[in-house]
């Protein structure tokens, strides 16, 4: 029921400000996965297909060090995860999922997921949610890793199916929950517009606290 729950304040939470994204952490992306025992070969081998398909390329490089004395402190509803964010940014009034750039062209929204689901697997995470994207025509366009707070994380880069929106996801496992910080940039400007602001987020993301 919680797992629900988180869900439709998410999705109240995206149409409320407009912005295209497609959030599909909660549903049964990841669940065709546990059905996979009994399929066919060829099923099994389309899979095993994907999942060397979708092993992340390269590294997401965080700052080594950020002066974040100034910043105010993001904290998830539960399970200790918190981070800081930078005066340019707010919090969004009635919310506490998400941090608004100032101009609003982009916004960071967080979650944590029950990882039940899928025996706590972060490959069948990442295999389920690659295929979810190509299905929705979101082309992805880095997959790569980066350590949080001493764990490793699975970053996700994509566009929308239009091309306006850019959205960097980076996801971790922690005690039985997956924890994703979704970074969406709406209406691209520029190349070095979009450069900016997803260099505020690894600054954002190099000051992640897990207790």
């Amino acid at each position: 029921m919680k797992r629900f729950i988180l869900f439709e304040r998410r999705v109240h939470f995206f149409r409320r400000f407009g912005f295209p994204f497609i959030i599909i952490l909660l549903i049964g992306i990841i669940a065709y996965l546990g059905s996979v025992i009994g399929r066919s070969a060829a099923e099994r081998k389309a899979i095993d297909l994907l999942i060397q398909d979708s092993v992340p390329r390269g590294v997401f490089t965080l700052p080594s060090a950020t002066d974040a004395k100034k910043w105010a402190l993001f904290s998830f509803d539960f399970g200790g995860i918190s981070f800081k964010y930078p005066p340019n940014w707010r919090t969004l009034p009635g919310e506490t999922r998400g941090i608004i750039r100032e101009g609003e062209d982009a916004i960071i929204s967080t979650e944590a997921t029950d990882a039940n689901i899928n025996g706590e697997s972060m490959i069948a995470y990442r295999v389920a949610r690659i295929a979810a994207l190509t299905d929705l025509e979101y082309p992805v366009q880095m997959i790569e890793e980066a350590d949080i707070a001493g764990r490793r994380a699975l970053v996700l880069a994509y566009k929308s199916p239009e091309g306006r929106g850019l959205f960097y996801e980076i996801t971790f496992l922690e005690r039985g929950f997956f924890y994703t910080i979704l970074l969406g940039i709406r209406n691209i400007s520029t190349e070095i517009a979009a450069e900016s602001i997803v260099d505020e987020y690894r600054a954002m993301l190099s000051t992640i606290t897990i207790k």
